[in-house]
């Protein structure tokens, strides 16, 4: 699908980055442009951000779409007849912190991991069970991907926003791998304090995505931002019962594994509580054992951009 830039009333810039600016857009409110820099069109590949547009008819989680969890590209924009850009869901307000020295910066997943500072003034963060729930929707969101065949790459704190409803947002979304495929501007990047140890210059594939994965879970439950996942395990987890923090520990050793690493999939299940229930074989082949998590609460899409 694809947008004149013509027919969009372009309004305030709300963002900036090294790849382009970030506009509101008057005549449809729900949604923000972003828009390439020249510098950085060239290296633009407008078939791969078509495909990106096209999968969001594939994607969708708990009957909602990916743009309910992510800044998904939902229109190309094009001007002269080149693309410069594209559309995306404007990020919601609840995205954002909203008392104490940090109202307005986004609420990102640091600020779940980091231990509380004095100068954040008063600003309460959830609580564990619902740190859990957001844990689980960010495995949920990257599961989703991966059966598409799609690499996140960049996964890190400025990445993925929380609300305490509890919901999240997946930020950057053009810079998704495809399958067979470059990100629609041929790099991925690769934030610091998020290399994988034993492939720190690898080409980013599933196994990154899913160690990277299992670094949020450890740094937002151990409140501990740079901490790695140890073969050892016993792992410093905060506010746990001991059946959880057992099956999230193995799960932490078991990404020290390289190749044998814990899929989304896996952590989703734990992180849901549904690993202490572990069935081996279903009663019955026609009927289904799975358990679906309860649904989330409609809210107004998002986005925002980085680079």
């Amino acid at each position: 699908m694809t947008v004149p830039y013509e027919a969009l009333n372009i309004g305030a810039r709300i963002g900036a980055g090294g790849q382009g600016d970030v506009f509101r857009v008057n005549n449809r409110p729900n949604e923000a442009l972003k828009i390439y820099h020249d510098h950085i069109a060239p290296q633009l590949q407008p078939g791969l951000l078509d495909r990106l547009v096209a999968e969001a008819d594939h994607l969708s989680l708990e009957n909602h779409p990916i743009t309910y969890y992510a800044t998904w590209p939902t229109e190309t924009v094009t001007r002269a007849g080149k693309t410069i850009g594209f559309l995306m869901p404007l990020l919601a307000e609840d995205f954002f912190l909203s008392a104490g020295n940090l109202t307005g910066h986004e609420a990102s997943f640091m600020y779940l991991a980091a231990r509380p500072a004095p100068m954040w003034g008063a600003v309460r963060l959830p609580d564990t069970h619902t740190r859990l729930r957001l844990l689980a929707l960010f495995a949920a969101v990257l599961q989703q991907l991966h059966h598409r065949g799609m690499i996140i790459g960049d996964i890190s704190w400025s990445n993925v926003l929380w609300s305490p409803r509890p919901r999240i947002v997946l930020l950057d979304c053009d810079g998704i791998r495809l399958p067979q495929g470059q990100p629609v501007l041929g790099r991925q990047y690769d934030s610091p304090e998020w290399y994988d140890p034993q492939a720190p210059t690898a080409t980013p594939d599933v196994d990154r995505d899913r160690y990277k994965l299992a670094l949020m879970v450890l740094r937002v439950l151990s409140h501990d931002l740079t901490a790695h996942p140890q073969p050892s395990g016993n792992h410093c987890l905060e506010g746990l019962d001991q059946t959880m923090a057992k099956a999230i520990d193995q799960l932490l050793v078991q990404a020290t594994q390289g190749a044998h690493r814990p899929s989304a999939t896996q952590w989703r299940t734990v992180l849901e509580g549904r690993a202490s229930h572990p069935v081996s074989t279903p009663l019955r082949p026609s009927r289904s054992l799975s358990r679906q998590s309860p649904p989330l609460r409609q809210w107004i899409p998002v986005s925002r951009s980085k680079k």
